[in-house]
């Protein structure tokens, strides 16, 4: 009889454990490698892989990327300093690595090959247990590719669900994620517990909105994540992401969660995103004095959302306990919404709110939110004309009954909050310390020239009758504002453009910056947000889908696309395309090599403030993940400082950015009604 040493038998005895068949095609932690640059500094694909976290050994690792449709990534084959490099020392940072840790990777003889962080190669025992680097093939997406075929697809457990979603080479997906089943009209939407399997490879439907598209079963949300979690055990804390949470704006009349791609955010920030679906218009908002009908639909659906969210994003690889709302236009008005609301207390832990109509021209200044009888009588009366439904014995059943299409379609529309006594319970945030408001650390600002977007060009040649016309036209009062040398003509003898830039900044300080520096000034100063970041974007994209060539950068020479460094209006939603990352993505150019750092930038200071409630981000993580660019920049122009009253740390964003002080916060804003200490003057 022969006999076999120890280490003999522990050997045969690791290879038998290394054949167990019938490898489950998602039963480990995976996460995407990949170096998002946004495109910019490659002109060929860079390095990525698929990195199985759970240590197998070498023949399941290799199963485990047969799994996924690809095989063991192979350093012959490929630049590990394409990328690959960049990417492992991020974990390494992170902490999930030593930096002698080793990774399975494909080998071109007989004996197994593994990879250091380093990029250095090693020949080991094929027994052994290591994480695995699988080659990544899925394409990179833009506004009009992505492959959702089946070799890219992946079923994750989700509470009772299994979904299946796909992946790009960037990140999982998994869009039309159904949180709320369809709830009757006019009623409030309850959290989605279904069971069974659900495809999630496209949007779900919108919510009916105009000219005459959608569905009022339109509850869904899409995710962006670079990271799954294991299917098996709970995912280890440490690797869970802070989740980013996007409310699209549209006025309450339009918008879904199609609209944006948030996923060159999710990969370069490494977070989480989504973005949801609510109700909108009439269908979301509309109330009536019926003890009933109470409005607020829609702020509900992202209370709703979130409460999905708060249960499920950890099978996203998403951390429940670190979530930021934000949103831009009506989008920042919905995370205004929630951090008024204390059915939302406890659901997020920070918020950004972009371009917050926080002024008198967001259908009435936030800061006198009506009651349920106040709109009622108006909107709500006038809904009820135009349906024939005012004569109605049961004026609810008759509205229900109403096509939904056209419901949205009236001339009245409900579109803004109000003061329903659940959701909100008073007329304004409570900034000044009494009242509930969520205490929790918020970035807030807009863009320049926010209402430029309008090319509201008066026929009038004299500033002082061009401004006491506006506040007739518009109904609000002015003649403060027309004395002389608060708004001062600009210099030049273009006259139309003269009276042009009065008015457009007019618009914008009556009816979002003044409003929205005062309500983040009061709240700095009464402790209710425990710190606040302002900003002002002064370098724009010209926004897609409206607004005149005023919002364009003037086209050169030098500069066919524009020369975004020349003066130009920074319109409302002209941030976007920097904060998503999505310049070259949505097939737009860099107009002056400078788009694309500047989004790279962006991108950097939002994901830094989901991810430490810091908008600076640190510059090991930089040094880490190869982002040099945004290094350069935070070295050079110094921190984005915390708000404090004296107001001077307003972060002018733009390439070469700095700080400045609140923008027309002395005279302009206080002869508009908007002084910085407008909160203190209702407490």
């Amino acid at each position: 009889m022969t006999f076999l040493k120890a280490s003999a038998l522990l050997s045969v005895a690791r290879l038998a454990a290394c054949a167990a068949p019938n490898l489950p095609a998602l039963g480990s932690d995976v996460t995407i490698l990949s170096n998002n640059d946004l495109y910019s500094s490659h002109t060929t694909r860079t390095t990525g892989a698929l990195l199985v976290n759970t240590a197998f050994c070498q023949k399941d690792a290799a199963a485990r990327c047969t799994s996924f449709a690809e095989t063991l990534w192979d350093p012959s084959a490929e630049d590990f300093n394409l990328g690959l490099d960049r990417s492992l020392a991020y974990q390494v940072y992170q902490g999930n690595y030593g930096k002698s840790q080793l990774f399975w990777v494909a080998s071109d003889r007989k004996a197994c090959q593994a990879i250091d962080a380093k990029g250095k190669t090693k020949l080991v025992s094929c027994s052994q247990k290591l994480p695995a680097l699988c080659t990544q093939s899925a394409p990179i997406p833009n506004a009009t590719f992505t492959d959702t075929s089946a070799r890219f697809q992946v079923a994750q457990k989700v509470g009772k669900q299994t979904l299946t979603g796909y992946r790009d080479f960037y990140n999982w997906r998994f869009f039309g994620v159904r949180f709320a089943p369809q709830p009757e009209r006019f009623s409030y939407s309850t959290v989605y517990d279904g069971e069974g399997s659900a495809e999630s490879l496209e949007s779900g439907t919108e919510c009916v909105q105009a000219p005459g598209v959608g569905s009022e079963d339109c509850l869904f949300l899409n995710v962006w994540t670079p990271y799954l979690p294991s299917q098996k055990t709970a995912p280890a804390t440490k690797k869970l992401k802070a989740v980013m949470f996007y409310m699209v704006g549209g006025g309450f009349v339009g918008g879904s969660a199609s609209v944006d791609d948030l996923g060159n955010m999710a990969s370069r920030g490494d977070v989480v995103v989504i973005s949801i679906n609510y109700r909108m218009a009439n269908l979301g908002f509309l109330a009536l004095d019926d003890g009933v009908t109470n409005g607020n639909y829609g702020i509900q659906d992202a209370i709703t959302a979130l409460e999905w969210v708060k249960r499920n994003v950890k099978a996203f690889g998403g951390d429940p306990s670190r979530i930021t709302v934000f949103g831009s236009s009506a989008g920042a008005s919905l995370v205004r919404a929630l951090l008024a609301s204390p059915k939302a207390k406890g659901l997020f832990e920070a918020g950004i709110m972009q371009s917050n109509p926080a002024g008198a021209l967001a259908n009435g200044p936030y800061s006198e939110l009506q009651s349920i009888q106040q709109v009622s009588s108006t909107v709500g009366a006038a809904v009820l004309n135009e349906t024939s439904c005012s004569e109605a014995a049961d004026k609810l059943a008759c509205l229900r009954a109403y096509d939904p299409i056209e419901l949205n379609n009236l001339a009245a529309v409900a579109n803004y909050p109000v003061v329903d006594g659940t959701y909100l319970t008073t007329p304004r945030l409570e900034v000044t310390g009494g009242g509930y408001a969520a205490h929790v650390p918020v970035m807030n600002g807009g863009n320049r020239d926010e209402l430029a977007v309008l090319g509201l060009y008066l026929p009038i040649t004299d500033p002082t009758e061009a401004i006491l016309g506006l506040g007739a036209a518009l109904g609000f009062n002015t003649t403060a504002a027309a004395a002389p040398g608060i708004f001062p003509l600009p210099p030049g003898a273009n006259t139309a453009g003269n009276i042009f830039n009065i008015t457009s900044r007019i618009l914008t300080d009556v009816a979002l910056r003044c409003g929205e520096q005062a309500m983040v000034a009061s709240a700095v100063k009464h402790g209710v947000f425990p710190k606040a970041y302002a900003f002002t974007f002064n370098r724009t994209y010209q926004p897609v889908g409206f607004g005149g060539d005023e919002c364009r950068a003037p086209l050169t020479t030098e500069h066919p696309a524009g020369d975004a460094n020349a003066e130009y209006y920074k319109c409302h939603a002209g941030e976007l395309q920097f904060v998503f990352g999505n310049i070259l993505h949505d097939g737009l150019v860099d107009r002056d090599g400078g788009d694309v750092p500047f989004a790279q930038l962006v991108v950097d200071y939002w994901t830094s403030f989901a991810r430490t409630q810091d908008p600076n981000p640190d510059a090991g993580y930089l040094a880490a993940r190869g982002y040099v660019q945004t290094l350069r920049q935070v070295k050079e122009f110094g921190r984005w400082r915390e708000l404090t009253g004296d107001g001077n740390e307003v972060r002018m964003l733009q390439l070469g950015g700095r700080n400045i002080h609140y923008i027309d916060d002395g005279p302009q804003c206080a002869s508009l009604g908007y002084p910085i200490d407008y909160y203190e003057t209702l407490s």
